[in-house]
């Protein structure tokens, strides 16, 4: 049995703890969080001790391993901390604040020889999945460009420090764009060799983006393009690749659908969103008990995490 412990019960933990209590051989031993009400909340049904210390958690529980629900500039820090008492961690996105983070997390798991992963599911996604293959074997062609649209009303119930810079990262693009551009990554396995952008926050004072648009060139003139709206929108999410020979969309970053030579887009993945979700994070839990065991694994790497932010921050600094 591995078991667990859980550091942030915020709203995304919820998320993990459905997974976990979904695969086998896997258990929830300890939840923490500054704030015991959140903690027990979440522990709430998995018979996981509580703790307002995750440090007193690692001694009294001694977890297989970890996951990291916490404000972003914590990631790097507790990150260490956990791998330094030989604790393997899977981080959630985005794995730091900068390169200069990451680049210290991947140099202490390397120090100590214990391993973490990051929360990105592009390749977990079963629509990932699917599409990776299409392009590999140039089922609709080879693939010529990439244009994803996300809106949502972002300023909307969020804590202080998300609209922080210098404690989130970013805004929009540094939150929600670091879904596409892990798709990005996963789907080509290729670098950007030019980037191109445009950012601002016409909406309140605080110092993170509202709104970004980007162009990048991929090898072989591949272009990726992207439209996040933080502004008092309604919620859209749509990704589309375009093939020589048709064209494919994810759609809610959870379904995949497919046009063949100009016809009318058909359903390759679709289903109920939670089932599709669940599905992905259960997926993760179970790479990363493969990690934490020592064996061969599909966990997302603290090195694509890190070219994940190497990314965002072209974006963000042109």
């Amino acid at each position: 049995m591995i078991r667990l412990g859980i550091i942030g019960a915020g709203n995304f933990s919820y998320t993990h703890r459905r997974a976990i209590r979904q695969v086998d051989g896997c258990e929830i031993c300890g939840v923490s969080d500054l704030v015991e009400e959140k903690a027990t909340a979440l522990a709430e049904g998995t018979g996981a001790n509580v703790y307002t210390d995750y440090q007193e958690m690692l001694a009294k529980e001694k977890p297989d391993g970890v996951i990291l629900n916490l404000p972003h500039f914590l990631h790097k820090d507790v990150t260490i901390d956990c791998l330094e008492r030989g604790v393997p961690v899977l981080v959630e996105k985005p794995m730091a604040l900068n390169t200069e983070e990451c680049d210290a997390m991947i140099a202490a798991s390397r120090k100590t020889g214990v391993p973490f992963a990051v929360g990105h599911l592009a390749g977990y996604s079963k629509a990932g999945q699917e599409l990776k293959k299409l392009i590999k074997e140039e089922s609709l062609g080879k693939l010529v460009a990439m244009t994803e649209i996300r809106t949502a009303n972002y300023f909307a119930n969020r804590p202080k420090w998300f609209l922080d810079k210098k404690l989130s990262g970013g805004g929009i693009m540094m939150n929600l764009g670091a879904h596409y551009v892990d798709k990005i990554l996963y789907l080509t396995d290729a670098e950007p060799e030019d980037v191109y952008s445009v950012f601002s926050n016409k909406v309140t004072d605080d110092n993170v983006e509202a709104t970004a648009q980007f162009l990048l060139r991929l090898p072989q003139n591949v272009s990726a393009s992207g439209t996040f709206s933080g502004c008092a929108s309604s919620n859209q999410c749509e990704t589309t690749f375009y093939f020589t020979d048709g064209a494919a969309q994810i759609r809610l970053g959870l379904e995949l659908w497919i046009s063949k030579a100009g016809g009318a887009y058909e359903p390759v993945v679709v289903g109920d969103h939670t089932e599709l979700m669940d599905g992905n994070m259960c997926n993760q839990i179970v790479e990363f008990m493969k990690l934490i065991r020592g064996g061969e694994n599909h966990a997302t790497t603290p090195e694509h995490g890190r070219r994940v932010i190497s990314v965002l921050e072209k974006i963000l600094s042109e």
